[in-house]
């Protein structure tokens, strides 16, 4: 009789425990960190996973363009700490000559160690470091390994706007030989045109040159994303190069699905 009388005490007390967990996985909503180049210092939720992809199609020249498919598997492992899988399971390539092939994968981990606040105007910051694995062959990557760390601040502003800046220093592997260290920085900024259900972003984008022989480059960019679901999101995005050496234009154009919760 006495454990008769316990279980439903135990029941309650698991229900009190459990209940706001199963209400906060219940808010968790799709937040793609894509089609813009400049990241957030969002990460997901622990337990949570997502998956981002999409095509993105570049033009520079006459003669130079690329086709490609694009990934990215995010993991929410801790509270401010995010896993991220990155890769181009295929990547066509028109230069004279055709190449097909599969592009190089990106293994980081991003850790937002600020969180903004809503009486300050000091913004959440994080860091992620990097390392992209030499799976592709030429002329698709260098077949050499490149190593970075980026540096991401955002922070909301007023009339329902965000910005977001990022830094970042790359040691990129030459297919000579060597390294040559690549600077490059974005800012953005960003509204909700429907409130959670369609943003629009622009953006600025510069970078040093990723080769020995290149030269720096100079992007704007603008986009959309629409939020179809609570766990799909699909979006498009332009970019273009306005001063320097870099493909004339690259459209993007992909979704994010929340795998999990």
């Amino acid at each position: 009789m006495r454990c008769d009388m316990r279980l439903p005490a135990v029941l309650a007390l698991a229900g009190v425990l459990v209940a706001p967990a199963v209400a906060s996985a219940q808010h968790v909503s799709v937040e793609p960190d894509r089609p813009d180049q400049t990241s957030r210092p969002t990460t997901l939720p622990p337990g949570a996973a997502q998956l981002e992809g999409g095509v993105v199609y570049e033009r520079g020249g006459s003669d130079e363009r690329a086709l490609s498919v694009e990934a990215t598997l995010r993991f929410g492992v801790a509270h401010g700490f995010e896993l991220r899988l990155e890769g181009e399971p295929i990547v066509h390539l028109w230069n004279g000559e055709d190449t097909t092939g599969i592009g190089d994968l990106t293994l980081s981990l991003r850790y937002r160690f600020l969180d903004a606040r809503a009486d300050s105007l000091w913004p959440a910051l994080a860091v992620q470091p990097y390392v992209k694995l030499p799976t592709a062959h030429e002329p698709i990557g260098s077949e050499r390994a490149d190593f970075g760390l980026v540096f991401i601040a955002g922070l909301d502003l007023p009339g329902g706007f965000a910005a977001a800046a990022n830094a970042e220093v790359a040691a990129l592997g030459q297919r000579d030989s060597g390294y040559l260290i690549q600077a490059l920085a974005t800012a953005g900024i960003g509204r909700d045109l429907i409130a959670d259900t369609l943003g629009a972003y622009v953006e600025a984008l510069w970078s040093s040159q990723e080769e020995h022989d290149g030269s720096s480059r100079v992007g704007i960019g603008t986009g959309l994303t629409w939020k179809v679901a609570r766990r799909l999101a699909v979006d498009l995005g332009f970019e273009a190069t306005v001063g320097g050496r870099g493909p004339d234009y690259v459209v993007r154009s992909g979704l994010g699905v929340l795998l999990h919760p």
